[in-house]
């Protein structure tokens, strides 16, 4: 018998990373699933590694290469000998045609020859490929929805120079080794392609899979002439060319289907909550739902407070977060209870390409435009990243507040000292880190990080550093606890009097949230608009250009798995023991090991004093949390399904649909017997009457007289969180904590719900962003 199925997009991030570090465990779907091609004719020595080719989201994945001839000229030119990379859509079992393929949208990039970068096949007289068969000039861009682009569009509405994933210049270093850094998109991001929507392909429904497609450059150009790699005597030609497409290696891609499958007719159970678990619960959902009499659950990414002041509404609903509710909050009838479900770290990645000084040795020259892997930062140094203390960070060069502070990160001697890799190297300049907007829990705990040290709490306080670098002056620390990155600089300078001031948030912007923080950089994205236009009318100032591969240096703030994912390296930072520590899964199970339990709930929280020398300092630990008292018998079931699942096969790591994505570390055997205690006790506890309409009948009343049952508690006790014996009571009686702004959200939260409960279904089913 046939089921119905329902295919809903999630209105928040997705799923996967790129290949654990060794120290990591094996996923056991049996790893990123690489695929090795080699090349053919003039290329037959060139093999060609890509990282993961099977259950792809939109991610960054590793494209190596080896047995290739040397880039020349070098310094950032391309003129021979050099690869480029391609994402195409096509059902042909052979591969796509080159009119299926987004190919052009870096046009203008001259780092190589004239049409090497674009779609244009037709050259004029002094270049003619004899085998091109098109007749028209460019070759047309076909798309998965039959929209054609035709000419010289580098922008149109299905990908531009800043949309596109192309790499037009892949650089072979001297050893006949390279790689690249490859974005694999989805539908959402590449319209024109529609990897991974979802089709249904011998009766299952799977994501429509996709191609990579690799066109190696010698030294012969489509006519036969040779051509040594002088800016006189390079190759011109496109990809795109038929000669030069002849040559194309192809790599079969698949996609996990966008959106949730899901059966027509399942219960749908809201949770929300913090951005850190989006990878995590993203990746189960699909697999929730198909289970035989399977919720839907409809994941929104909200702040940690707006969770909390979730949980003492009538409808809590299930949520996730780091901090428990402050006791004064807590409803005496609607106590919660909390579930450990993900471990992970908060991180500082960078994509950083070795750009050398003029003077460096050989060896180090022989690394330039090679991504940078190895990064120590101490409390201080990302101290200084985040307060605009140095002089790149702020508009105004003239500024006084950063006066005599260095110039950027790399030019600090505090920096040097412990990253002797920089010391041969110069970067135009890395001042600041991208940061989400907003608040979260996580901003509290790295804050926490900082002030716990005593360089960085000395130098937020105004004391200079060994070399006399100060705080920026105009930076004032905030009364604790602070839960976001406040730009306190927000100075606004007149650098042409033809255009309006260049203020602070226009130069140095937040991004939205961790994860376009993560994909931005990784694409060399600096956010900023600080470009001036002088010629549009008005003048303007219009977005900065992306950082070409090779030549990138930028920094963001996000969790280890959205760095796994988008294909960034992390800072190894410097823990309380004085090691500088990154977040592997060993680290990150030590930094369990180092949080100390708040009484409230038995949640475990971060103790950045104390010294475990293999801890990784700013490891979380997300907990789903419920009031099972304002909770009916279907609502506890579905909620208690979630959980055991996110305890057992949740934690297994992989690349499937239902497995741990990585960067995340899978729990210890103590935090998942906890949140197995806490789904039985769920199951099996008192329940709220349903309401005529189903729901858990409080009609929104949050007085204290809601039909709840009240006085939930378990039937036994839950296991210690600190992988200890000690038990733990749940929803105890504790000494007060800060209230924080609890009850000033719930009246908006009360507002928020009633839009959401119109326009849930239209989000649930529309949202870009979700499972990928």
């Amino acid at each position: 018998m046939a089921v119905s199925m329902l295919v809903l997009a999630l209105p928040t991030a997705a799923a996967v990373g790129a290949i654990p570090p060794p120290t990591d465990p094996v996923p056991a779907d049996g790893g990123p699933s690489p695929l090795v091609v080699r090349g053919r004719g003039a290329a037959a020595d060139l093999s060609i590694t890509v990282a993961q080719t099977k259950n792809l989201t939109n991610q960054v994945v590793a494209v190596s290469w080896s047995g290739a001839a040397t880039t020349a000229p070098g310094s950032g030119l391309f003129g021979v000998d050099f690869i480029q990379i391609m994402q195409c859509w096509g059902d042909a079992p052979s591969g796509p045609t080159r009119e299926q393929c987004q190919f052009g949208g870096l046009a203008g990039d001259g780092r190589g020859g004239p049409w090497v970068a674009s779609r244009q096949v037709r050259y004029g007289r002094g270049l003619v490929d004899p085998a091109e068969t098109i007749t028209a000039e460019y070759v047309p861009f076909r798309s998965v929805t039959g929209k054609v682009v035709a000419g010289d569009r580098q922008s149109n509405d299905l990908f531009d120079g800043n949309t596109t994933n192309e790499a037009p210049f892949g650089l072979t270093r001297a050893d006949g080794t390279g790689q690249e850094f490859f974005e694999m998109q989805t539908g959402r991001e590449a319209p024109g392609l529609g990897c991974g929507e979802a089709v249904v392909r011998g009766g299952k429904t799977v994501g429509r899979p996709c191609w990579l497609v690799i066109v190696p450059r010698g030294r012969t150009e489509v006519d036969g002439s040779a051509r040594s790699g002088s800016n006189t005597s390079r190759q011109e030609s496109s990809p795109l060319s038929q000669t030069n497409w002849n040559n194309r290696i192809v790599v079969p891609l698949t996609f996990l289907p966008l959106g949730l499958v899901c059966p027509l007719g399942a219960a749908e159970r809201p949770v929300m909550g913090q951005e850190i678990a989006a990878e995590a619960v993203s990746r189960w959902q699909p697999s929730l739902c198909q289970q035989a009499g399977g919720a839907i659950f409809g994941y929104s990414q909200t702040s940690d407070d707006i969770a909390r002041a979730r949980l003492v509404t009538a409808d809590p609903g299930l949520v996730f977060l780091t901090r428990p509710l402050p006791t004064a909050d807590v409803p005496s009838a609607r106590p919660p209870v909390y579930a450990p479900i993900a471990l992970t770290g908060l991180t500082i990645a960078f994509n950083i390409d070795s750009q050398s000084r003029g003077d460096a040795p050989p060896e180090v020259k022989a690394r330039n435009g090679q991504r940078i892997n190895e990064l120590n930062l101490t409390p201080r140094l990302v101290a200084k990243l985040i307060t605009q203390s140095y002089r790149q960070a702020v508009v105004d060069p003239r500024a006084t507040q950063v006066a005599n502070n260095p110039s950027d990160m790399t030019r600090d001697p505090d920096f040097k000292a412990l990253n002797p890799t920089f010391a041969n190297l110069s970067l135009p300049g890395i001042a600041d880190i991208v940061l989400p907007i907003g608040l979260s829990d996580a901003n509290g705990q790295l804050w926490a990080w900082l002030m716990a040290d005593e360089e960085a709490s000395a130098f937020l306080t105004g004391h200079p550093d060994e070399w006399g670098m100060r705080i920026n002056s105009n930076f004032v620390i905030p009364t604790p606890p602070v839960d976001d990155y406040p730009k306190a600089d927000l100075a606004c300078v007149i650098l042409d009097e033809r255009l309006s001031p260049l203020c602070t948030l226009d130069a140095y912007p937040y991004a939205d949230d961790m994860h376009d923080a993560a994909r931005a950089a990784s694409r060399g994205e600096p956010l900023g608009h600080a470009q001036s236009d002088t010629e549009a009318f008005p003048p303007v100032w219009r977005k900065n250009p992306t950082q070409p591969s090779g030549s990138r240096q930028l920094m963001a703030l996000m969790d280890a798995a959205t760095a796994t994912r988008y294909g960034m390296p992390t800072a190894k930072l410097r823990n309380a023991a004085g090691q500088f520590v990154g977040p592997t899964t060993a680290a990150l199970l030590a930094g369990v090991e180092a949080m100390r339990t708040n009484p409230v709930g038995g949640v475990l929280e971060p103790d950045p004093p104390r010294r475990v020398a293999a801890a990784y300092p700013l490891t979380t630990v997300t907990y789903a949390a419920t009031a099972p008292a304002a909770l009916t018998a279907k609502q506890k079931r579905d909620y208690a399904t979630f959980l055991r699942f996110a305890a057992g096969a949740g934690q297994t790591p992989g690349f499937s649909i239902g497995q741990l994505p990585l960067g995340y570390a899978p729990l210890p055997e103590a935090l998942r017997a906890r949140t197995r205690a806490v789904a039985s006790a769920l199951a099996g506890g008192p329940s709220a009457s349903p309401g005529p309409n189903g729901g858990n009948g409080n009609n929104g009343n949050t007085s204290g007289n809601q039909s709840a049952t009240p006085g939930f508690s378990p039937p036994f006790a839950l296991p210690s969180p600190n992988l200890s014996t000690e038990s733990v009571v749940v929803a105890q009686t504790t000494p007060d904590e800060p209230v924080g702004s609890i009850r000033s959200i719930v009246l908006w939260l009360l507002v928020l719900g009633g839009l959401a409960a119109c326009a849930g279904p239209i989000l649930l089913r529309q949202s870009g962003r979700g499972e990928q």
